[in-house]
């Protein structure tokens, strides 16, 4: 992922998840955007970036789990 802030969460596991590699990037793109909020006191874009740091997390989690457990 390139520098640009994520638009939108990653999909959940149970639909069509995205590669390991890719959920790394987004999440992040997801810190990185935090950093910003963080400087600029955003307390609203705060939580919702918060919310979807720990669905990202989850996510990877899952996938590094199916990853692993396929090998």
């Amino acid at each position: 992922m390139s520098a640009a802030l994520p638009s939108q969460p990653a999909p959940s596991p149970r639909g069509h998840p995205l590669p390991v590699e890719a959920l790394q990037d987004y999440l992040g793109g997801l810190l990185r955007e935090r950093e910003r909020l963080h400087e600029e006191g955003n307390e609203l874009d705060l939580e919702r970036n918060r919310r979807d740091i720990v669905r990202a997390q989850w996510d990877l989690t899952h996938a590094l789990l199916a990853r692993h457990a396929a090998s």
